[in-house]
């Protein structure tokens, strides 16, 4: 667990460094896929459709992972950012 927090904090720290610029989302660019493979998309369709279904793949199969080695996780670990706007309900 203390290897997970340091590279958590160390991929905060890259991500921060990083100087995004939303004009490159509406340009083209060739995505190498392996074996003779590529997919042409503008930044736009790479994020939304190949970078953030991968990232949701690798981050449900490590929680599949991690329940299956024993982990105590449940879908509230992941609703965590909904906590500023629960509210207990007066009756």
């Amino acid at each position: 667990m203390e290897q997970a927090l340091k590279y958590i904090i160390q991929t905060k720290a890259e991500l921060n460094d990083v100087d995004a610029d939303d004009s490159l989302l509406s340009s083209q660019h060739r995505l190498e896929l392996g074996e003779g493979l590529f997919a042409e998309l503008t930044g736009d369709q790479y994020l939304n459709d190949f970078l953030l279904p991968n990232f949701y793949f690798h981050l449900v199969t490590a929680y599949g992972i991690m329940r299956m080695s024993g982990v105590n996780l449940g879908k509230r670990d992941y609703m965590l950012h909904l906590m500023p706007h629960v509210q207990q309900s007066p009756f």
